[in-house]
């Protein structure tokens, strides 16, 4: 090998850890372009298209500052620019510098941890620079769109080597492309389009670099030692055991392609698990970076060249365990049918890849996502444990939140007000008591107020509520004696009561109380109430809709709470009814769940028809709800009216005309609310008969073709 190809030659330093100052993409400094430039001619003098070379180095006055020769004349034909080119070359050549100082460094350093060969971190270096120097880009574009063994030739031409050479160390199996570094594509380009590198790393290694461990900080860094102890996770104490017994045994054994994948919502604490979990093992935790050094988010190739060079870099290290968060982002998605191609998304892997890198890791890895309907069955059968992170319980939330606010004073009242919010997750509580904390309050009342604040502008962005409903001036009491039920409401509620369980079916018209009725239960058993409408029950993803249904019956029951499915019908639609297959298991599923479930189910529906007759016989009751009877009406608007008095006769014949519900009643008192309206029975009247002809419009005549024929 020459001198002109040896890379070999790079100094070595003492590993010392220091903070390193990062430099975004530092010019090349002159041994750098030396070599670039006797790059760029070897492959300049191998195209015979001269009129090709003669376009592309036009304008290319820094590339002929650095070989050395004026600026090209318009006169200058291609035979003699090639010749010029040709006699340069070799003054170049023997005029190289030893090495490429930083570069040289620090892909030696590289190069230690990596066992790269000479071979190996030639054709980084090589790489590095092409993605740094434009006029040397621009000289490899002119061999124009290359195959892979073009692009095998065009390298061991510059380089120096033998083609063969070349072809092992970018082999799929050899240490670039394994450790995520440098690939070859298989699709056709320029030269540097086929190799792909890293992201960030040009960066990285054009920068002084004092130790290993520095140098691949912007790929993979350790994470803080966790705060959190088993302790704080009470509602994931099994999950807990079996990876902390799983990954002890396997890393002991030195097993590899260890891989554990644990899922759910955001804030539930999955991240602050993982690292308590090995602090506690006495596990050095490193996390895959989300971003590169300009700060910009990787994609998902990018993060598996993060993840793949993570893995070689640890490979020999003992008791390290390593943390891909966010995966959902990288990961492959399931394919897309566009016009009927199968498409997948921007920057995914390919799944080969994907199994490849499940089954060959040399470090334990630890998954973590917020969901996994996206996902493609065949890489979840590769991961060897698979869990969804619990959310915390009402009384852990409680918990949490006691923890968390320990020095901050609020009232016993809000804290079992915030706890009855399913949504607050233990990231959500951590970040607002850390906000107040900052601002220091004085009293109660102003902490709550700032972490209601708080809260609210968080969970909204999230897409959740706020808080637990609340009793508005408008709204009305809830009172069994303005329920018109076929059966005894309270017999209901003393039997469940005493029962423990039981499934209800709550049929009628809207506005009747159906759903307040369920809220009346949870409230009188003094149980949790958790209420689901089929938007958030169904997915875009296939089966994603059934684990929707499992998860919410499996968290009522770990809760204890009552769960309450509203307007039912379209979830429990008659089977001979259904137009695709996915609509039929999806009332399969949840007629599984309703068989099963331990606790009390309530199911409201507006359109008792539709319901598939093997659901109505897995209710234990099914009770109707009926528009108030006069009495009731009457009862019920003297009460809220600020007017008393007896009614009128032709007032009383007007309200027994109309058939409404508590519901009904509850709009017309906003609806006066809002118009500034007194609160006169007269005035509430006149509001339900308009509201009840508004309901009513179905009854009128059908117009249309129909009609149209019918009258010929």
């Amino acid at each position: 090998m020459s001198q002109a190809s040896s890379l070999s030659k790079f100094t070595r330093e003492p590993n010392s850890i220091l903070r390193r100052k990062r430099l975004k993409h530092a010019q090349p400094q002159a041994n750098y372009l030396s070599y670039a430039a006797v790059w760029a001619l070897r492959l300049l003098l191998t195209v015979r298209d001269g009129k090709r070379v003669q376009r592309y180095l036009c304008d290319q006055e820094e590339f002929f500052e650095t070989v050395g020769i004026p600026p090209m004349e318009p006169s200058c034909g291609p035979d003699s620019l090639r010749a010029i080119l040709g006699e340069r070359l070799p003054v170049l050549e023997e005029s190289l510098p030893p090495d490429m100082e930083v570069l040289s460094e620090n892909i030696q350093l590289l190069g230690d941890a990596l066992d790269l060969t000479n071979i190996e971190c030639e054709i980084l270096a090589f790489a590095v620079i092409l993605y740094t120097v434009s006029w040397l880009e621009n000289s490899a574009d002119t061999l124009g769109v290359l195959d892979t063994q073009r692009a095998y030739n065009a390298l061991a031409t510059a380089l120096l080597l033998e083609e063969s050479d070349v072809r092992r160390a970018l082999a799929p199996d050899a240490t670039l492309a394994a450790a995520g570094m440098l690939r070859v594509r298989a699709d056709m380009g320029d030269l540097k389009t086929k190799l792909q590198l890293l992201r960030s790393l040009p960066d990285v290694l054009l920068t002084k670099q004092d130790s290993t461990k520095v140098m691949l900080q912007p790929f993979f860094h350790t994470s803080p030692l966790a705060t959190l102890t088993r302790d704080d996770f009470p509602h994931a104490t099994a999950e807990w055991s079996l990876v902390a017994r799983y990954l002890e045994s396997t890393i002991h054994d030195h097993k590899s392609g260890i891989n554990v994948l644990i899922y759910g919502p955001p804030g539930t604490g999955k991240t602050a698990w993982v690292g308590a979990l090995a602090k506690e093992l006495h596990l050095e935790l490193c996390e895959v970076a989300t971003q590169d050094t300009e700060g910009q988010p990787l994609k998902g190739q990018e993060r598996f060249g993060a993840f793949l060079l993570a893995q070689r870099a640890l490979r020999r290290m003992r008791r390290h365990v390593l943390l891909f968060d966010e995966v959902e982002d990288a990961l492959p998605q399931l394919s897309v049918e566009v016009f009927g191609v199968r498409m997948r998304g921007p920057g995914s892997i390919s799944k080969a890849s994907m199994n490849q890198v499940l089954e060959q890791n040399y470090v334990p890895c630890i998954w973590v996502c917020n969901s996994i309907e996206q996902f493609d069955p065949a890489f979840l059968r590769r991961y060897d444990l698979i869990f969804e992170m619990p959310p915390p319980t009402r009384r852990i939330r409680k918990m949490m939140f006691r923890r968390f606010l320990e020095d901050i004073p609020v009232s016993d009242g809000w804290l079992d007000h915030m706890a009855d919010n399913r949504d607050l997750m233990p990231g959500v509580i951590e970040r607002a008591s850390n906000v107040v904390r900052n601002i220091r309050p004085n009293t109660p009342k102003e902490s709550e107020t700032i972490l209601n604040q708080v809260l609210k502008g968080t969970l909204e962005a999230m897409g959740y509520t706020a808080g637990p409903a609340k009793t508005t001036a408008n709204s009305l009491p809830y009172s069994l004696d303005y329920v018109n039920a076929d059966v005894d409401l309270i017999g209901v509620r003393d039997g469940l009561r005493m029962r423990g369980c039981g499934s209800l079916c709550l049929y009628g018209a809207s506005g009747t109380g159906k759903s307040e009725y369920g809220r009346y239960l949870a409230q009188e058993l003094d149980r949790p109430l958790i209420i689901k409408k089929c938007s958030d029950l169904l997915s875009m993803y296939v089966g994603g809709s059934e684990r929707n249904i499992a998860n919410a019956f499996k968290q009522a029951t770990e809760e204890d709470a009552i769960l309450l499915l509203d307007e039912a019908d379209s979830l429990l639609r008659d089977r001979l009814l259904s137009d695709h297959s996915w609509e039929i298991t999806l009332v399969n599923e949840l007629l599984t769940q309703m068989e099963g479930y331990p606790g009390i189910f309530i199911a409201t529906s507006n359109l008792m028809d539709n319901i598939e007759l093997a659901a109505l016989r897995r209710f234990t009751m099914k009770i109707k709800f009926n528009y108030l009877k006069p009495q009731q009406s009457m009862a019920l608007l003297g009460q809220i009216c600020t007017e008393k008095g007896e009614f009128s006769e032709a007032l009383k014949r007007r309200i027994q005309m109309l058939e409404f519900g508590p519901g009904d009643v509850a709009a017309a008192v906003a609806q006066a609310a809002l118009c500034r309206e007194p609160l006169s029975v007269d005035a509430l009247v006149t509001i339900l008969e308009r509201e009840c002809a508004l309901k009513n419009r179905g009854a009128r005549p059908f117009l249309g073709f129909t009609g149209a024929v019918l009258s010929v």
